[in-house]
C-alpha cells in the first residue's frame, strides 16, 4: 500500500464574529425581491409614459422600410402581377402604396407614365398628390441618395390643397382628408432591369395614442397592485423555504460549538446547502477523532512522563536511604530517564510551535548527504551493540538549502521509528537519489509494516499505533507529526509505502539547491 502527501497552504484564519447582529437571510431576500418587482414596475411605468410613442414610430418606419425593399426586389413583375404583389404588401402591412414609373418628356421634364396604387387606409395622403408634388417626391429621394422620409399633417394637407382649389393627378378632385393623425410618406427612387425608373410612394397613419395611454395607465395600475401582493407572497414564500435549511445547519452548528460533536448537519432542499452540511458533517467527524487523539495524547504522554519519574524518583529514594546504592550506575539511570522526559517536552513544544506557525527555520545551503551520514554513523555506533545494522546508500553528494538542524531532525526521527518497529533482523537501510531537480531520501526497515487503513493517519499528532509496537516502545506518537509539519513548511512531498509483516518505506523529497 501507499500513502503520498503534498504540503498543502495553512487553513485560513477565522475572523470574530461581529457584534452587530446582521440582518437575517428570511428579511434580506423578502426586501431584494421587492425592490426587484418595484424596479421592473418603474420601468414598465416610465416606458409606458415617454417611449411608447417612440416605439409606436420606430414599428411604423420599420415596416415601411420593408415593404419598399421587398417591391424594389419584384419591380420587374408583368403590370398585372405587380399591381397584384403590391395590393398584398399594402395589405400586409397596412399601408398605401403607389408605385409610378418616371418617363422623361424633354431633358427638364418627366411624367409619370404608369402608375400602381394600392389605397387600403382611405384618403391617403399619396393618392391625392399632384403630378408635380408626386414629381418632386422623385426628385428628393434623388438628391437624398435614393430615399426620402417625411412626416405630414393630413389635416392641413387637405386644407391646403382645398382652399387652393388644386386638382390631384390623372384629373381627380381632391376631397378633403379625414382626422388629425399624421401621415409618414416614405420616397424611393428604384430601376428595373430595363433601366427604367420607378417612384415607391408609401404612406402610414401615425393615429394620436393618448387613449392607447390612458387605457395601459388604468390596467398598469392594477397589474402593479396584484404585481406587488404576487411579490410579497412569492419572497415569503422562497425566503422560508431558502432560510429553514440553513436555520437547521445552524441550530446543529451551536450544538458542535458546544462539543456535541455527534450534531449532524442536515442539508436537504438545495444543493449548496447539501454540500455545506456534507463540509460540516466532516468536520464534525475530524474534530471528534482529533478530540479522542488528544486524550489519547494526554494518557500516552501521561504514562510516558509517569515512567522515567517513578524511575528518578524511585532511585533518588534509594541512594538516598539505603547504604551503598549511592554509586555512579544509579546517577547514570536518573540522568538517562531525565534525558527522556527533556526529549518528550522538546517534542510536545516542537509540535506546539508547528502547528501554530511560529517554528523559525534558518536558510543555508549546505551538504545534505554529508550530514545524513554523519547522522546515520552515530546510529549504527549507538545501536551497533544490540544488533542493529544501519546503511547508508546514494550516488552523489547534494546541497540543499534549509535548516540544516531540523533536517537532520525529520532523518532521525524517520530513523528512530524504524529502530523501533524493525524485523527481526534489525536491518535499516537509508537511500539517497537525485530525479532531476529533486532529492528524495528513503528510510527502509523489514518490520511488521502498517495496515492499510492507518495509512492515512500515521502521520497526525497524538496517534501511537499499538498494534505496530514489536518491542519495548515508550514514544509519545510525536515523531512523525513532527517530521510532517517541518517537511510542509518547506512544501516538500512525502509519504509512505507499507506492506503487513513486509516492512515499511518512509521517504521525502526536497528540491536540489542551485
Amino acid at each position: 500500500m501507499k500513502y503520498e502527501h503534498s504540503a498543502a497552504g495553512a487553513a485560513p484564519k477565522t475572523g470574530e464574529r461581529s457584534r452587530r447582529r446582521p440582518i437575517s437571510l428570511r428579511a434580506r431576500l423578502l426586501v431584494t425581491f421587492i425592490c426587484f418587482m418595484l424596479l421592473l414596475l418603474a420601468l414598465l411605468w416610465v416606458v409606458q409614459s415617454y417611449y411608447l410613442d417612440e416605439f409606436y414610430h420606430r414599428i411604423k418606419i420599420q415596416q415601411i422600410e420593408d415593404a419598399a425593399a421587398d417591391i424594389a426586389q419584384n419591380i420587374d413583375l408583368p403590370p398585372e402581377q405587380l399591381q397584384s404583389y403590391i395590393e398584398d404588401i399594402a395589405i400586409l402591412r397596412e399601408i398605401c402604396v403607389s408605385v409610378g414609373k418616371i418617363s422623361s418628356v424633354s431633358i427638364f421634364a418627366m411624367r409619370v407614365s404608369e402608375r400602381y396604387d394600392a389605397d387600403v387606409l382611405g384618403d391617403c395622403v399619396i393618392h391625392h398628390l399632384t403630378a408635380n408634388e408626386y414629381l418632386n417626391y422623385y426628385q428628393r429621394a434623388l438628391a437624398n441618395g435614393g430615399a426620402y422620409f417625411d412626416t405630414i399633417s393630413r389635416a392641413q394637407f387637405a386644407a391646403a390643397h382645398q382652399n387652393a382649389g388644386v386638382q390631384a393627378s390623372f384629373g381627380e378632385p381632391v376631397t378633403p382628408l379625414n382626422g388629425l393623425a399624421d401621415s409618414m410618406i416614405y420616397a424611393v427612387a428604384v430601376s428595373d432591369a430595363a433601366g427604367g425608373d420607378y417612384l415607391l410612394l408609401f404612406n402610414a397613419t401615425v393615429s394620436p395614442l393618448q387613449s392607447v395611454k390612458d387605457t395601459l395607465r388604468t390596467l398598469l395600475l392594477y397589474v402593479t397592485a396584484l404585481a406587488l401582493a404576487l411579490a410579497l407572497i412569492l419572497s415569503f414564500v422562497l425566503a422560508r423555504r431558502l432560510a429553514q435549511p440553513l436555520s437547521r445547519i445552524n441550530s446543529s452548528a451551536a450544538a458542535l460549538a458546544a462539543g456535541d460533536y455527534q450534531a449532524g448537519f442536515d442539508g436537504r432542499g438545495y444543493r449548496e446547502v447539501a454540500e455545506l452540511a456534507d463540509t460540516l458533517n466532516y468536520a464534525a467527524h475530524e474534530l471528534s477523532r482529533t478530540d479522542q487523539l488528544q486524550k489519547e495524547l494526554i494518557a500516552n504522554i501521561t504514562h510516558d512522563l509517569r515512567t522515567p519519574l517513578t524511575m528518578i524518583g524511585g532511585y533518588a529514594e534509594a541512594m538516598r536511604d539505603l547504604p551503598g546504592e549511592n554509586n555512579a550506575e544509579n546517577a547514570q539511570v536518573i540522568i538517562d530517564e531525565s534525558h527522556r522526559l527533556t526529549a518528550l517536552v522538546a517534542d510536545t513544544l516542537s509540535l506546539s510551535k508547528l502547528n501554530a506557525g511560529v517554528e523559525e527555520l534558518e536558510q543555508e545551503r549546505f551538504n545534505f548527504t554529508a550530514a545524513v551520514e554523519g547522522l546515520v554513523g552515530n546510529y549504527r555506533q549507538m545501536l551497533g551493540f544490540e544488533g542493529y545494522d544501519i546503511e547508508f546508500v546514494y550516488q552523489q553528494q547534494v546541497f540543499v538549502e534549509g535548516d540544516e538542524s531540523q533536517l537532520l531532525r525529520v532523518v532521525g526521527n524517520l530513523l528512530n521509528n524504524a529502530v523501533t518497529f524493525a524485523g527481526a533482523d534489525k536491518r535499516i537501510r537509508v537511500e539517497q537519489s537525485v530525479n532531476q531537480q529533486w532529492l528524495r531520501l528513503q528510510v527502509i526497515d523489514h518490520g511488521v509494516g502498517i495496515e492499510p487503513e492507518q495509512l492515512p493517519y500515521i502521520w497526525e499528532r497524538y496517534r501511537k499505533d499499538v498494534s505496530r509496537q514489536s518491542r519495548n516502545h515508550s514514544g509519545s506518537g510525536l515523531g512523525l507529526a513532527i517530521v510532517k509539519g517541518i517537511l510542509e513548511l518547506y512544501g516538500a512531498r512525502y509519504g509512505v509505502e507499507s506492506e503487513l509483516d513486509q516492512g515499511s518505506v518512509f521517504w521525502f523529497e526536497l528540491p536540489i539547491a542551485e
